[in-house]
């Protein structure tokens, strides 16, 4: 009754109705100037107030707080906050913008919002950024758009603008952890680049523009040597409704599985931070080496590994470093004095020219034993055209020896040639079959060397004894034999054939990862007897690759993989 007193007596502006009680929709028609209603009221005491803002002020501040206080007293807590608010709308009405922000402060829950917290919230917001406070206005202005529901688009719109005004306006950079976006679907990229395609929802009912959007890509498994990545896009318009935005980077590439861990957009001066994965929902995605990365490939030989590098159509510069770790996280080149500063990094002084490759041999570290076998993890660090640029690769690596060798030989009679007995044991699962036999001693200037005969693949543990003359028997004889493992003959042709396939379905770009996929299924599930023994590959079946990379791969590859 007095917002409605006060509006006709004009002693309040005529929309005061619409905006003051939390429920209330009153429409108040027009006044003319002649208008007075003074004498038709018979309280002395709301006679005198409606003479003057001032005494209004006093009796309808002090019977909002008396009615306050026994709705408190009775328990009654959301009606005295309807009051509380209609006292703050009231000093907003004059202007009076810290008594409004010291009534309404308390109100505001600093947790969610509900609808009657939402109008309190629109109020304190008016008045935070009269008073200048333009960081607590824009964390208002944020949950409001947050809590859109309980809002009407006209009231949704007003709080769109100011809030498009107020990211430019606050005068410090900071981040800000929000639900005003949300990250829909997100996959692996399929153009050119590393990265990935995400979908982002957005509650504000107006296009903002983002500076910049970054993703932060981990490695799967969550431990002390997690890598992240970041892969990003710039100037990006964000619509009202959701953006598919593509994200990705020219200077990283690591193949492997990724956590999409979190979303980074930088509007203004703020950074809002939106989660993409939960300890309940992880998403993942399988990324694949960029297109312009060189290839690193690993043949270890008895202390030495032999590292062979082919640059893609991109030259690389000279100095090139290669740092290479086994499972543990233990370096296995050997460390110079003069290499402490590089950490152990192979070096490579010369430039490498488009399409070509060069070839160099690490010594390995005496101190860490490798194991029998295992996955190398690759970190390499290079520069295209001055640009940096950063390569991790794993390659799985046999570092024992497949073929144990021990020679003896037989003196002869004077006149006659001594025997030298070869004894060649397979030590590895993958069978193996023996070329050539060289033989070298201080007898003869060149090495001997035969081509054996041809013989079957030996499998694990089994030997053959190799029978030769020599014409003299020297005190010490160096033994050299070519051979190749079943999985090797099979590679070759396997290699060959997903390349083609993978042309023919569009999956060039995918064919490392289709390749080292099929290859490391074979090498699991292979039963070399049973391959040997009928003369064609026997593995369980290729079915299950299929449902495996569809796990973590694009809708592109998923569909390709289904029809491979």
């Amino acid at each position: 009754q007095l917002d409605l007193l006060g509006t006709l007596a004009r002693r309040l502006p005529p929309t005061y109705l619409r905006r003051s009680n939390t429920h209330t929709r009153v429409t108040t028609p027009e006044l003319s100037d002649d208008v007075n209603i003074e004498p038709k009221v018979t309280n002395p005491v709301l006679a005198e107030a409606l003479g003057s803002d001032e005494r209004f002020d006093q009796v309808y501040i002090r019977t909002c707080e008396q009615a306050t206080q026994y709705y408190l007293e009775s328990g009654r807590r959301r009606f005295a906050q309807v009051l509380q608010g209609d006292i703050a709308q009231l000093h907003i009405c004059r202007k009076r913008w810290s008594d409004a922000v010291r009534i309404l402060r308390p109100l505001v829950p600093a947790d969610s919002l509900h609808v009657m917290d939402v109008h309190l919230a629109e109020r304190l917001a008016v008045c935070e950024r009269e008073l200048g406070h333009k960081d607590a206005c824009l964390d208002l202005v944020l949950r409001l758009v947050e809590n859109s529901q309980f809002l009407d688009a006209k009231s949704c719109a007003q709080h769109a603008v100011m809030l498009e005004e107020l990211l430019n306006e606050v005068p410090d950079a900071r981040r800000v952890q929000t639900k005003l976006f949300r990250a829909g679907d997100v996959v692996a990229d399929d153009g050119a680049g590393f990265g990935i395609v995400i979908d982002i929802c957005s509650k504000v009912p107006r296009t903002l523009k983002a500076k910049r959007i970054e993703a932060l890509l981990v490695t799967g498994n969550r431990d002390a040597r997690q890598l992240e990545v970041i892969v990003d896009a710039d100037s990006v318009e964000l619509s009202s409704d959701h953006t598919r935005v593509h994200l990705d980077t020219d200077s990283v590439s690591c193949p492997g599985r990724f956590e999409v861990q979190s979303l980074h957009i930088f509007i203004g001066h703020i950074e809002f931070v939106v989660p993409v994965s939960n300890p309940n929902a992880r998403r993942f995605v399988r990324l694949n080496a960029h297109p312009a990365s060189p290839c690193i490939a690993l043949y270890p030989k008895p202390n030495i590994l032999r590292v062979n590098i082919t640059a893609s159509n991109e030259p690389i510069n000279a100095g090139m470093c290669i740092w290479l770790h086994d499972a543990n996280g233990h370096l296995l080149s050997q460390v110079d004095s003069e290499d402490e500063d590089n950490g152990g990094a192979l070096i490579v002084e010369n430039a490498i020219a488009a399409d070509s490759h060069a070839t160099f041999e690490v010594a390995l570290d005496g101190k860490q034993k490798p194991p029998a076998s295992g996955e190398v993890l690759i970190y390499a660090e290079y520069s295209v055209d001055g640009d940096l640029r950063m390569l991790l690769d794993t390659e799985l690596v046999e570092f024992v020896p497949p073929l144990q060798l021990s020679a003896h030989i037989e003196q002869g009679q004077p006149g006659s040639a001594s025997m030298l007995q070869v004894r060649a044991q397979c030590c590895a699962l993958d069978p193996v079959r023996l070329h050539t036999l060289s033989i070298c001693h201080d007898k003869v200037d060149n090495a001997d060397s035969a081509q054996l005969v041809e013989r079957g693949f030996l499998l694990f543990a089994e030997t053959t004894t190799i029978v030769r003359a020599i014409d003299a028997a020297p005190p010490s004889v160096d033994v050299h034999v070519e051979f190749s493992s079943l999985l090797d003959v099979l590679q070759a042709q396997i290699n060959d054939y997903i390349c083609s396939l993978a042309a023919e379905h569009k999956l060039s770009r995918h064919v490392r990862y289709l390749q080292r996929l099929v290859l490391a299924h074979i090498r699991q599930t292979m039963d070399a007897s049973a391959t040997l023994r009928e003369s064609r590959l026997v593995c369980e079946p290729f079915t299950s690759l299929g449902s495996l990379a569809s796990q973590d791969c694009s809708p592109v590859v998923r569909e390709a993989m289904r029809k491979l």
